[in-house]
């Protein structure tokens, strides 16, 4: 086997022990396969390969070695722009992208708007195909929901969800609907706290809607965790209406997911759908606590976005006071 066929071996088990979950795997296989690039000289291959494991890093959370890898690619595609070896500028995109992404994860929401900017200045260079401007719309979404914008946030993620079934894989973006659910909860909150009792049905309604919508992408698409927290919106969403629902339930089955799969987001998500039940029923030092684990864990992390909810709850409740 070539060092080329040996690279292309290993960067394909990347990419497959990443689907399936096993990061320690990939990691492995695409330490193999920058070894066989750098023997190369394959600065394109070295690229591409530094951005895959950025994207890995990221998605396990490991989000300051994720942007070491993600800048190192593009250095190196700023490194070769104008040779004859230039790298596609559709991987300059997809590295952008992960950095804003990356940069959300960090709570650096200021940062992850700016490398947004570029991602679509560069897109008129670099026309992407399938998902990627809906995952630059979906990133900004994110962002201007947790600066306190959902107003801004609700059209941005509807003009995806309109766009979802006509796309080639649709359940890569099955959380979109989650998301909308989630942003028309934080809108009725808001309609809630100002008295504006006429507003909240059909808030309410929208959020059904997308929420189990976002479950049924979760179990069609084989995305369990995604599943697991549109269930905690409608979790919410029971709450907030009034409505009956399971919600001990439910909340357990994603708590109990999160811990077998050592999910840190989704086990966030379930300590503060407990929280928001426990006070709900009045116990409110209990929530409290609850909510500043949630923050705590979540603050030594290196995506502190995982606890941004419990953190606004506990804000709200008066939970920072004397701790």
């Amino acid at each position: 086997m070539t060092s080329q066929q040996r690279m292309n071996l290993h960067y394909a088990l990347a990419q497959s022990a990443a689907r399936m979950g096993e990061a320690g795997i990939a990691y492995e296989m695409l330490d193999h396969a920058l070894e066989q690039s750098t023997l190369l000289h394959d600065r394109g291959s070295t690229a591409e390969l530094l951005f895959l494991s950025g994207v890995i890093k990221r998605a396990n959370t490991h989000t300051r070695d994720s942007l070491r890898d993600l800048h190192a690619s593009l250095d190196i595609i700023n490194d070769v722009k104008g040779s004859r070896a230039a790298i596609e500028p559709r991987l300059e995109l997809n590295v952008i992208i992960g950095i804003a992404h990356a940069m959300y994860f960090q709570t650096d929401y200021s940062a992850a708007l700016r490398w947004l900017v570029e991602a679509r200045q560069l897109q008129a260079f670099a026309p992407a195909a399938d998902l990627e401007p809906y995952f630059i719309e979906w990133i900004e979404a994110l962002v201007l929901r947790s600066m306190g914008q959902p107003e801004r946030a609700l059209p941005v993620l509807t003009s995806i969800a309109a766009h979802v079934d006509s796309l080639p894989s649709p359940g890569a973006l099955a959380r979109v609907n989650t998301a909308i659910a989630d942003v028309a909860l934080d809108l009725a909150e808001r309609a809630r706290d100002r008295g504006e009792e006429r507003a909240l049905e059909p808030l309410f309604k929208l959020a059904q809607i997308h929420a189990l919508k976002g479950e049924a992408l979760g179990d069609t698409y084989f995305d369990e965790p995604g599943a697991m927290i549109a269930r905690l919106t409608l979790v919410r969403h029971s709450l907030l209406s009034a409505s009956d629902k399971n919600r001990s339930g439910l909340t357990m089955s994603a708590l109990k997911f999160a811990e077998n799969t050592q999910d840190a987001f989704l086990l966030a998500q379930a300590r503060t759908a407990q929280a928001q039940e426990l006070l709900a029923r009045g116990k409110d030092e209990v929530a409290r606590d609850l909510l500043r684990l949630v923050v705590t864990t979540s603050a030594a992390t290196d995506a502190p976005f995982i606890g941004e909810a419990a953190k606004k709850l506990l804000l709200a409740t008066g939970g920072f006071e004397g701790w």
